[in-house]
């Protein structure tokens, strides 16, 4: 039996996160909420793809990034809804593979699943 891949989704907010999970359907993936990037990280051996959204409680995205990308070596994108042009050079720098903007375009995601 294939497994469908696992998709760690790094939110604080249920709202949202259950929101972009509804949104993320499409991609045929197990989709697991997590509400903070140390919760994330003892997941991360199971995950095909870490999603970060920027705005975290507690912690910057950028933040959670760096300490996911620690252990991490798959695919790790921060989702940002700010449009500020510094997020990605920001981003990269902290270990994201890339930056997706809302609303997310499922192509981009489903390139970065194992097939």
């Amino acid at each position: 039996m294939n497994r469908r891949p696992l998709l760690l989704l790094v939110c604080s907010s249920p709202l949202l996160g259950e929101c972009l999970c509804r949104e993320l359907a499409p991609l045929d993936c197990e989709c697991r909420l997590v509400p903070e990037a140390a919760d994330a990280a003892s997941l991360t051996t199971d995950a095909a793809l870490i999603l970060v959204e920027l705005l975290l409680a507690g912690e910057v995205g950028f933040q959670a990034l760096r300490r996911l990308r620690s252990n991490y070596a798959g695919p790790l994108v921060l989702l940002s809804g700010s449009g500020r042009p510094s997020d990605e050079p920001w981003a990269l720098a902290a270990g994201a593979s890339q930056v997706l903007s809302y609303p997310l375009r499922h192509e981009a995601l489903r390139a970065l699943l194992p097939s």
